[in-house]
């Protein structure tokens, strides 16, 4: 297969094919192992929303599904009147979203051995994706990784202090009450 588009940063090069992507990992030496695959394979299975991940190439090295990115939630947050597709229940969906992600890293994590956890390390709203295909998906898979002690767990709490701070402007009209019946 051909590569349609290579992206080199200092973290990772990313090589989109048509149907899939290759990501090799520059700064996370052991981003990809045999292990890290089991596990993320078993939250992978219940969570549509995470990228799927094929097939593990090495350590630093994996390939993974191809999105049709539409755009990332920061950017839509920033002007949703934009995008004349964003509404109510796609708010809420990315909502559900970010509290299934760590609610499932917390359910998993009580699995495992002494301190150890197994969470997204890096959550953030540029990190959440909406497809062309009318999906959320979570980016960088390489993000979920083994912590002690939820190390990297305040980067949930920023994340949901983001999205909060999003839903309110969102959902609030300057001077505009309504009176909601039950």
């Amino acid at each position: 297969m051909k590569i349609i588009e290579k992206i080199e940063t200092h973290i990772s090069t990313i090589e989109i094919y048509e149907d899939y992507v290759i990501k090799t990992c520059h700064t996370n030496k052991y981003a990809f192992s045999n292990n890290w695959f089991k596990h993320y394979s078993f939250l992978q299975e219940n969570n549509p929303a995470m990228i799927e991940v094929y097939e593990v190439l090495s350590d630093q090295t994996c390939v993974m599904e191809r999105l049709h990115v539409e755009e990332n939630f920061e950017k839509i947050f920033v002007n949703p009147e934009d995008y004349p597709w964003f509404n109510k229940s796609l708010m809420l969906d990315v909502a559900v979203v970010t509290y299934k992600m760590w609610s499932q890293c917390l359910e998993y994590s009580k699995k495992l051995p002494g301190d150890d956890c197994f969470i997204h390390t890096d959550p953030n709203l540029f990190n959440m994706v909406w497809t062309k295909n009318k999906q959320i998906k979570l980016l960088d898979p390489d993000s979920w990784a083994y912590t002690t002690k939820m190390k990297y767990s305040e980067k949930f709490y920023m994340m949901q202090t983001q999205l909060m701070y999003n839903m309110l402007r969102f959902f609030y009209k300057e001077n505009q009450c309504i009176d909601i019946q039950i």
